[in-house]
């Protein structure tokens, strides 16, 4: 494999697959490339279940089935977000 071919795999795709919080910059479904997005550390340390629903692509179909069933982490890290983008979190 070429250098080139390496460097290009090693770098980290995620999807955001909590729910869309426009006054923070978040669009469901968003892909960040490289990682977690850096402007929204401020609130990843206020609301770290925001963190959680970054997930890489091949984990964005499970994700999305397991925030519709009560009782699993993803629900639950996907009401704490809803929580904290109504003030829940401040």
């Amino acid at each position: 494999m070429r250098k080139k071919d390496q460097n290009a795999q090693s770098v980290e795709t995620l999807i955001y697959c909590g729910p869309s919080l426009p006054k923070l910059g978040l669009i469901h479904s968003t892909s960040y490339i490289g990682g977690l997005p850096r402007n929204m550390e401020e609130h990843f340390e206020k609301c770290s279940s925001l963190k959680q629903l970054f997930v890489p692509v091949e984990r964005v179909a499970d994700t999305l089935i397991a925030i519709n069933i009560q009782g699993t982490a993803q629900h639950t890290w996907n009401e704490s977000i809803k929580s904290y983008a109504n003030g829940g979190g401040k």
